[in-house]
């Protein structure tokens, strides 16, 4: 039996997805819930993640769960190669839907507390601190960017994130400058990492960031982060599953920008 390609669906998709939605999606594809949407719907009103996990049981038989960027990011660190094809490394669906509901509630076991706090530590402190990094790399990279942004000429910013999508030395280069050395070696990147894709998804971001507020400047870190940034992880995935779910254009730009064949949902 020809398994099915994997489907990331993002927040966007699921909250304005009817049941005919899943099923259509179901039919072609396997539905890639991951740990950042499961915490995104537990974080949400009870009423809106109740209606949400009550949709997506409609298609339960069709759901894989998978881990969030940093499972991904460790499994690949663990192999020393490509963390291959995303459903590989499903993890069991009992976390999603086994919830309980009480009195308009959703009853939360460890096993869901656990996931929830793992995955606000990577959104809250990990994601923030490669950021931050990624972003203060960006004037070394494109050294007229600082001119530009002053300039008014935010339009270059297109042919920089062409820059990203398109020269593979460019990802490998800043990989082993981070001078991490539990990280894959640069020398063995391509695009079929997720490493890889996770670089190229935060340096979108950053040059995103420069084009919304005008400036290079991140100090101090905003205390929330961008949408656009919280929401990359649902781009990494679906670059590398490649195909994803969303409703949020710039999502499923980036997803075609860095990787012309993926199928996009929802747009």
């Amino acid at each position: 039996m020809i398994s099915k390609p994997t489907l990331v669906l993002d927040k966007s998709w699921v909250q304005g997805a009817s049941t005919s939605d899943l099923a259509g999606a179901a039919m072609q594809y396997s539905l890639g819930f991951s740990e950042p949407l499961f915490y995104e719907i537990l974080t949400s009103s009870p009423p809106e993640a109740i209606k949400c996990l009550r949709r997506l049981r409609s298609v339960e038989s069709s759901v894989i769960v998978l881990p969030g960027v940093g499972g991904f990011l460790r499994i690949e660190i663990a192999n020393a190669r490509p963390v291959g094809p995303l459903e590989g490394h499903a993890i069991s669906k009992d976390v999603v839907f086994n919830i309980k509901e009480s009195d308009g509630e959703l009853v939360l076991g460890a096993r869901q507390i656990d996931l929830i706090e793992r995955e606000r530590v990577e959104r809250e402190i990990v994601a923030p601190n490669l950021y931050a990094f990624l972003f203060r790399t960006l004037p070394s990279i494109f050294p007229s960017l600082a001119d530009d942004v002053r300039g008014g000429q935010r339009d270059k910013l297109d042919g920089y994130e062409q820059t990203i999508a398109n020269e593979p030395g460019l990802i490998c280069g800043l990989l082993e400058a981070s001078g991490k050395k539990y990280f894959p070696a640069a020398s063995a990147l391509n695009p079929e990492w997720f490493f890889y894709r996770r670089v190229q998804t935060l340096l979108l971001a950053g040059l995103e960031y420069v084009r919304a507020y005008g400036t290079l400047e991140l100090e101090p870190m905003p205390t929330k982060l961008p949408n656009f940034i919280l929401d990359l992880p649902y781009v990494t995935m679906g670059v590398v599953s490649g195909a994803l779910a969303t409703r949020e254009k710039q999502l499923a730009r980036w997803a075609k920008l860095l990787r012309e064949d993926a199928a996009i949902v929802g747009i």
